[in-house]
């Protein structure tokens, strides 16, 4: 039994008289505290030491046996590791998983800390993976073994040096290791047996080198040669294709817009964009958009509040938009459109509201719970932590922000047929629908006190405003009415008083545009009585002369679309209700045949 600073024991007079004798053993850790460990734990043992009856073989009879039982102290740095690291690995499983041999060497596996016996990890197979050894000196015959470092298998010169071991062929405090060869005399040859092999060896690789280097030469001229050929021929081919690409792209990019434009003039834009011309187009408290998706932010961030809202006005995005809306429709797919939030983490959300092909891009997205895809989520807190820090440095047709302000889009996604799955970042593309044999278009599922939307195409989602928000205390500068109320009291007191008249605009609806004179107007009533799109305004005409050709035992219930929400107008009571807002508000409906 060795104990802590003993190694080999301590007698070596029986070893040759030869100096510089060099081990290894287990690594022993120098510490002072762990040695007064190993010497306490000795005591304890020695103290506790307990006496176990034995036969005496001479007499036959019971005797006691007073061995000592003890640690082997020669590893034990090692052990205690070995413990350590089979608790954290057992540790790191489930109760159920424990018994498992296999899950027990994997977790071992994955395990690394720094011990009382080195750096500690493991292999595959639960070996010990590059463990420490204690290098030992012994000088000379009837010295105690001495510790001049540590190595590691594969670790050239890392804990030992030279000046601290006693070499057997060059004595001590040397500053390099003597070599390793055994020095051979060589044989002698007479000289004149050297010259003769010395010149002939000569000739021959003079000879043989001028025979390779004129082979060599002719080789590779004609090596350079024929690859000089295949070179020429593949940039003639590639050249020619290059030329080809080119005006296939030129012709296409020309086909595009001259199809983005035809489909532009054929559908109908959105009744609440205005005529500026501008992509980006701010939204004022007084108009009812303003507060539409200031209720929604605050659903589940009560605490944040607008400083800006932009509507974006591109065209070609909405065109896409639209294609993809109609291509459901043609394959008989609801369209599940909603609003949901998507914030752009380090990307500029001018990447997305600027370009002209697909706005939300694939190429833009990271790897997420369900896959690579585009990300939307019904919770405004949860796109919270992926919004947008707006910088001076990258803000080009937005206005400088202020301190602590973020950005995120409020979205429109053609969801389509949805499937809820649970987390699975492996998913490229939606499965299949087994009732229709095509691909489900959108995975859906929660994370984060939210349901979130996955989409794994371009052209599904469109940038429909943009919000700059803060959290904490209003700030009456930045958000100048705390409610859509106190936004209607102060533009009637302003348009009631003479010389603020036009400080002011009237206050508008979300769904509210100009009626043609000289027809049939459908209202609703906010505010004032205020009509209703062109495209709604011949959905309920239709609906009701259909219902009062039936004697008023028809339908009698009609969706319309007004700005970002879908309304159903009962004809018979003649009351309109958001079903897509959470309140569910209701507001009453007229035809007004006076004009």
């Amino acid at each position: 039994d060795a104990w802590t600073g003993q190694f080999f024991g301590s007698d070596t007079e029986w070893m040759p008289d030869i100096p510089g004798y060099i081990g290894v053993v287990p690594y022993r850790n120098n510490d002072s505290h762990l040695h007064d460990f190993l010497n306490r734990l000795q005591n304890h043992q020695k103290a506790t030491q307990t006496t176990t009856p034995s036969i005496s073989p001479a007499s036959g009879s019971a005797a006691e046996d007073t061995t000592f039982p003890s640690l082997p102290s020669y590893a034990a740095e090692t052990m205690v590791d070995s413990i350590v690291a089979l608790t954290m690995a057992i540790s790191s499983l489930n109760p159920g998983e424990r018994a498992d041999g296999k899950k027990i060497i994997t977790a071992l596996s994955q395990t690394n800390f720094t011990g009382v016996s080195g750096p500690v990890s493991f292999t595959p197979e639960g070996d010990r993976a590059n463990p420490r050894y204690s290098v030992l000196n012994l000088p000379t015959r009837g010295k105690e073994w001495e510790n001049v470092g540590f190595i590691t298998p594969g670790a050239i010169g890392e804990g030992v040096n030279a000046l601290d071991i006693c070499w057997a062929s060059i004595g001590c405090d040397q500053q390099e290791a003597p070599s390793d060869e055994y020095p051979v005399p060589p044989e002698q040859l007479q000289t004149w047996v050297i010259a003769v092999i010395t010149t002939i060896s000569l000739l021959v690789v003079a000879l043989a080198a001028k025979y390779w280097r004129s082979h060599e030469k002719k080789k590779r001229l004609k090596t350079n040669i024929s690859e000089m050929q295949k070179k020429m021929e593949a940039m003639k081919n590639i050249d020619t294709e290059l030329l080809d690409l080119d005006k296939q792209v030129e012709e296409a990019k020309r086909r595009q817009a001259s199809l983005i434009l035809q489909r532009a003039n054929l559908q109908e834009m959105p009744s609440t964009w205005s005529s500026s011309g501008e992509t980006l187009v701010e939204v004022t408290p007084d108009d009812d958009q303003y507060w539409s998706v200031h209720d929604k932010l605050k659903e589940t961030m009560s605490n944040a509040w607008m400083s800006k809202v932009w509507r974006v006005q591109n065209t070609s995005l909405w065109t896409y938009y639209s294609f993809h809306k109609d291509r459901l429709t043609m394959i008989d797919i609801d369209h599940n459109e909603r609003h949901v939030w998507h914030g752009t983490s380090s990307l500029d959300p001018s990447i997305i509201y600027n370009d002209q092909q697909d706005g939300f891009m694939m190429q833009f997205s990271n790897m997420g719970l369900w896959g690579r895809g585009i990300y939307f989520a019904n919770n405004s807190s949860y796109s919270d932590s992926y919004s947008y820090k707006p910088s001076e440095n990258t803000q080009s047709d937005r206005p400088r922000s202020n301190k602590g302000e973020r950005e995120m889009f409020l979205a429109k996604i053609l969801v389509g047929n949805e499937i809820k799955l649970n987390r699975n970042m492996r998913l490229t593309v939606p499965p299949t629908d087994a009732n229709s044999g095509l691909k489900y278009n959108t995975v859906t599922g929660e994370t984060g006190g939210s349901q979130v939307w996955v989409v794994y195409e371009n052209g599904r989602a469109y940038p429909d405003y943009l919000i700059r928000y803060y959290k904490g205390k209003r700030d009456p500068k930045r958000t100048p009415f705390e409610t859509r109320e106190e936004a209607v009291q102060r533009t009637k007191r302003y348009s009631n008083n003479p010389k603020t008249k036009d400080v002011l605009p009237e206050f508008k609806s979300i769904i509210a545009v100009p009626a043609p004179k000289g027809f049939v107007t459908w209202e609703y009533h906010d505010n004032g009585w205020k009509p209703y799109g062109k495209t709604a305004q011949d959905a309920l005409e239709t609906a009701y002369q259909s219902f009062v050709g039936t004697n008023n035992t028809g339908i009698y219930k009609v969706q319309v679309q007004g700005g970002e929400w879908v309304y159903e107008v009962d004809l018979k009571t003649f009351v309109q209700t958001n079903i897509e807002h959470s309140a569910h508000a209701k507001r009453d409906v007229r035809r007004n045949t006076s004009l």
